[in-house]
């Protein structure tokens, strides 16, 4: 047994408290076809785990962690027929960067494109930014191990590569590099692999390649597929669909060269999330072409640029123009027409006995593209070759020309223009339609009066079923206004309303919604009117999130305040930040709540002028059922070091919410020292403090006491984890209620913060509940944590609702 005896003494440990009162039980379904030797008889008679019932074994196994499991697996081989089913039920296939494989590819098509501050024209990333190796050996284990697969119940596919960030990058990145994941070998493994996953019901694909994405999902969903148990639940985020499956619902064939599924079964399936995913119909020539080369799709032997890596740093990774692609195959397009009616010629010439003069044009534009990827492919799979048997099928799906293997990508990406739909109807906008900007005329059409008739028949019926509503609007760069009616610019007056006719049509309508989620460039009283207008709702949870902090500017007139007590925010967050009737919020965000009375009949007010704090207003509505508050938002949000004055009457109204549960709020936390901001190094403070890893040595506060006013001490007293969480219990402890915070395990909270020069997202947790002398103390703290912790972007996953 060796250094594995710890492991089973754990488990004995977890025994010795149970004594079996079951028979040893059979379970051949689930052993696989090897010979599994005996346990070693030494183990065996100090700890008998054979002699318990294998459902009381399997019970145990399945409360230790994933490390255990694999601790476990190499044991010995019986404990790996015990354990091997636990280690494999969630299945995570993920991509890795390889520094020095393959060669170093410098392109110079669309040399200005991507050009970076610092980066020079022409630089390349050396190695390959996209290696399938990691997820290429799992899937060559479950294409190998029919028994094993069977096991496995959740898969994921992620690059390994930080998603885009939602506003500086999402907009300009596409998602269907054709570089990625374009190996025929890969497609196929994809596929002998997936034949044997019989028992998955979860499938997740986050940031995932185009090709890769695309062969789990037509093989997971194929028409005929022979499985135990059909997918219940599907999550596509930040992946592009390939524009073949529009063609092949309207065609009812294929053009696909990989040989995937064309025929898509989606019975069985529950649940489906759909987050950030470019669904929205353009003009293909006007879109892809791109003539300003803002959009970029991440590549294999691209151009280096740089891309935000979720810290509030920044990290180099390989890209190409979306126009540069389109460019390249438009050019393969038309070569290939103009090839085509060559060999036509050549071969009535033949036949005269005549010889067609040679064609000059020796190179094809799309090897250019694909170059880099071939040259990466075949080193990953010569490499991979060494330590491994490839099934027959993925053998001989290699294509060992490079110029067939690229033209094989191009045609499964183009297909000719015959085989394209001439009739696609325009994606209608929904919002547009329910409430456009003018109501029924009398002049009005049958069909028009019909349409408005069933549309109010489906609002009545969702005023009476509804319990989640979420508000999406169109984010606007620089925050949200107080009113589109006072704004200091021009706003899109059809916009403005459809927008309110939505709030005294729908929104007012509702009776039955508990969670209301408002998202983006929505007017902060426009927000109010829908939280009035649903008074009859009993919210338990209410979400806000904009550019500017939803509750409120606390920083004052274009952030003059927040100027004065911090000087670190840039003028471009500042600028158009509007003023705070201070004379009214003081005066009316202390006051006791006003709820509507039994007979109030809801009336729009839609202005921003004399009007009481936004969380008062929600306290008055909807106090009594409240469970969770969302504000995030940073432009205005909060000081947490330096709050200014008009801060105290904006949260006031949190003491009324008698059952609050969870609160997630917005702060800024300014790291300026000395003249100039410190985010890097407070970040690498909380990094090493967290990592086990490091090398950094973070003594006590009171082992080593800086000097009071040095860097050190700014850091100990105010960055540190545990003095954050400690001044945000003494920020938000007097705000809260005192019978939330009497609770067994008070409130959680969850500051958010964003630090960084390229806008990195962290957040502590703490819960705040009363001590034993009634003070408001910190019952336990996590974080900081960036958006994508594995711990966090893990229980983020698991925990949405939903799903």
């Amino acid at each position: 047994m060796g250094r594995y005896e710890n492991h089973i003494r754990h488990i004995h440990s977890k025994l010795s408290e149970v004594s079996p009162t079951h028979p040893p039980q059979s379970h051949s379904a689930l052993q696989p076809p090897l010979a599994v030797a005996a346990p070693p008889a030494r183990a065996m008679a100090a700890f008998p785990l054979h002699l318990l019932p294998e459902e009381l074994l399997q019970s145990i196994l399945s409360h230790l962690a994933k490390p255990d499991h694999l601790s476990l697996n190499l044991t010995s081989s019986w404990l790996r027929r015990k354990a091997a089913p636990h280690a494999w039920r969630h299945v995570l296939l993920t991509d890795c960067r390889s520094e020095h494989r393959g060669e170093v590819i410098t392109r110079t098509s669309g040399a200005g494109a991507v050009r970076t501050s610092g980066i020079p024209a022409g630089a390349t990333v050396a190695g390959d930014e996209h290696d399938d190796t990691p997820a290429l050996r799992k899937l060559w284990v479950l294409a190998t191990t029919p028994w094993l697969a069977r096991e496995v119940v959740e898969v994921t596919y992620q690059c390994h590569l930080p998603p885009p960030a939602v506003f500086a990058e999402l907009p300009r990145c596409g998602f269907g590099g054709q570089t990625l994941s374009c190996d025929p070998r890969t497609i196929r493994l994809i596929q002998v692999a997936v034949a044997n996953l019989t028992r998955v019901s979860t499938l997740r694909v986050i940031f995932g390649h185009a090709r890769f994405t695309e062969a789990l999902v037509r093989s997971l969903f194929a028409k005929g597929r022979v499985c135990e148990l059909r997918v219940r639940r599907l999550w596509l985020e930040c992946v592009r669909l390939n524009e073949g499956l529009e063609v092949l619902r309207d065609l009812g064939q294929a053009w696909d060269g990989y040989g995937l599924p064309t025929r898509l079964d989606f019975r069985g399936l529950e649940t489906m999330r759909l987050r950030r995913l470019p669904l929205e119909v353009k003009d293909l020539e006007q879109d892809v072409r791109m003539t300003d080369r803002s959009r970029i799709v991440y590549a294999r032997g691209g151009r280096a640029t740089e891309m935000q890596n979720g810290l509030g740093g920044h990290y180099l990774t390989s890209v190409n123009t979306l126009g540069a692609e389109v460019v390249i195959a438009d050019e393969q397009l038309d070569l290939t027409t103009s090839r085509a009616l060559y060999d036509d010629v050549a071969d009535t010439l033949a036949e005269s006995g005549l010889r067609a003069k040679q064609n000059p044009q020796d190179t094809w534009p799309i090897e250019s593209l694909f170059k880099a990827a071939n040259a990466f492919d075949d080193a990953i799979y010569e490499e991979l070759e060494q330590n491994v048997t490839l099934p027959y099928q993925v053998r001989n799906a290699h294509v060992s020309s490079h110029r067939d293997r690229s033209m094989l990508a191009f045609c499964d990406r183009w297909p000719s223009q015959s085989q394209l739909p001439t009739n696609q109807p325009d994606a209608l906008n929904v919002c547009q339609r329910l409430f456009r900007m003018n109501g029924p005329t009398a002049g009005a059409s049958t069909i028009d009066t019909d349409l408005d008739r069933r549309v109010q028949v489906v609002v009545e019926r969702l005023g009476r079923t509804l319990i989640d509503l979420r508000v999406d609007v169109q984010y606007s760069g620089n925050g949200e206004w107080q009113s589109a009616d006072t704004a200091p610019r021009e706003v899109d007056k059809a916009d403005t309303i459809r927008r309110r006719r939505f709030i005294t049509e729908f929104a007012a309508l509702q009776t039955t919604v508990k969670t209301l989620k408002v998202e983006g460039g929505l007017p902060r009283d426009e927000r109010r009117e829908v939280i009035r207008a649903m008074h009859r709702c009993p919210i338990e949870k209410i979400v806000l999130i904009g550019v500017c902090y939803p509750i409120g500017n606390t920083w004052g007139t274009r952030g003059r305040e927040m100027a004065i007590t911090d000087g670190q925010a840039q003028i471009d967050d500042r600028i158009f930040l509007e003023a705070e009737d201070t004379t009214t919020i003081d005066e009316l965000g202390v006051r006791t709540l006003e709820p509507p009375s039994s007979g109030f009949t809801y009336s729009p007010s839609f202005t921003w002028h004399n009007a009481a704090p936004m969380l008062h207003t929600i306290a008055s509505y909807h106090s009594s059922t409240l469970r969770e508050l969302k504000f995030c938002g940073y432009k205005g949000a909060p000081i947490l070091l330096n709050p200014t004055p008009i801060t105290t009457p904006f949260l006031h109204a949190l003491k009324h919410c008698h059952k609050l549960e969870t609160l997630i709020t917005s702060f800024w936390l300014s790291t300026h020292f000395e003249g100039s901001p410190r985010d890097d190094q407070v970040i690498s403070y909380w990094m090493d403090t967290r990592s086990p890893s490091s090398t950094a040595i973070v003594a006590p506060f009171w082992a080593d006491p800086p000097a009071t006013g040095t860097w050190a001490y700014e850091l100990k007293t105010k960055f540190a984890p545990d003095a954050l969480a400690w001044r945000i219990t003494s920020f938000l402890g007097p705000f809260l209620s005192e019978e939330a915070k009497g609770r067994k395990r008070g409130v959680k909270v969850r500051a958010s913060f964003c630090v960084g020069d390229w806008g990195g997202i962290f957040d502590v947790d703490v819960r705040i509940g009363k001590g034993a002398v009634g003070s408001d103390v910190c019952l336990g703290w996590e974080g900081p944590r960036e958006e994508l912790e594995e711990g966090r972007r893990k229980g983020k996953s698991e925990g949405r609702g939903w799903f």
